[in-house]
């Protein structure tokens, strides 16, 4: 079977030329993971995921990944822009698109209303058990103790958090993630979208509205330090990526837009990534969103 994919990445496209051996990882409906130096994941994924800096995004893929023929245990080959997979008689030609332009000016009042609004609204219309921690507080208010058990347990470590990240307490972040990395269902858990789509918030504002460095430096640090040991390889990918700055772009993409509706389609977008991470990511984004306007962006208050 031939197919093409995309890689949007700078750092993985140079992989990729370089070449490199593989081995398939794990295979599911919607991706095939795959392990090459140090371990590192890569990615094989349908397009409406987005772009990933550790990714190769194939239109079609949702739903089939299971009929690439690719097995867990199979070597693959990254060679001069193709990977391969010999025992499966799969070939993926691999084209190199640079990254979008990610900058986007500090946003107005209205507009960061209108970003957190909207997030809001797609988050209460759906069961996110997630939801109650959306807004950066310091503990939950009597009654909103979620019912899922692995929600619930979170309570803590988010409320850690947040007193970490208003205080910009390195030591702090990372005894809160020890309470929140691999907490969760799924293959990437609850509590790892949250921190992921949280992080990259931090990282985003910080490199783009000029706001929250403190605070996206010091959860970066302890991302980087405990994502590995604390949970899979899979979910330790995605939380990398985030804390080293790389695009995440459905994530991106409901920072980025300014128009009411673009950025309603922006949120939809995410929402439809796996079954439940891509509500984990938003409550996470909303979040930071939140820390954002405790800590830095005084201006918008």
């Amino acid at each position: 079977m031939r197919l093409e994919a995309t890689v949007r990445s700078a750092a993985l496209a140079a992989r990729c030329r370089a070449g490199e051996r593989l081995e398939v990882q794990g295979v599911f409906s919607g991706a095939v993971y795959f392990s090459g130096k140090g371990g590192a994941c890569l990615m094989l994924h349908d397009s409406c995921r987005g772009s990933l800096p550790f990714g190769f995004a194939a239109d079609g893929l949702e739903g089939h990944g299971r009929g690439l023929g690719a097995e867990p245990g199979m070597y693959a080959e990254l060679c001069a822009g193709v990977l391969t997979v010999p025992q499966a008689g799969l070939e993926i030609r691999l084209r190199y698109v640079p990254e979008e332009d990610a900058a986007s000016a500090c946003p107005s009042r209205e507009e960061f209303s209108m970003i957190r609004s909207n997030a809001m609204a797609a988050l209460e219309r759906r069961e996110a058990s997630l939801l109650p921690y959306a807004e950066f507080r310091e503990s939950l208010p009597a009654g909103q103790t979620p019912s899922d058990p692995f929600a619930a347990a979170g309570a803590v470590g988010v409320a850690l958090l947040t007193e970490a990240l208003t205080a910009a307490d390195g030591e702090l972040c990372e005894a809160a993630l020890m309470k929140l990395l691999g907490l969760g269902r799924g293959l990437t858990p609850s509590f790892d979208d949250f921190v992921c789509a949280a992080v990259f918030t931090l990282n985003y504002s910080a490199k783009n509205w000029g706001h929250g460095a403190e605070q996206a430096a010091c959860l970066s640090r302890a991302v980087r330090k405990l994502a590995a040991g604390r949970t899979g390889s899979y979910s330790a990918a995605y939380l990398l990526a985030a804390a080293e700055g790389g695009d995440i772009s459905v994530l991106r993409r409901c920072l980025q837009e300014r128009d009411e509706t673009e950025h309603a389609d922006c949120i939809g977008r995410l929402l439809r990534v796996g079954s439940s991470s891509g509500t984990d990511m938003l409550c996470g984004l909303l979040y930071a969103l939140g820390c954002l306007r405790k800590t830095a962006l005084r201006m918008i208050q």
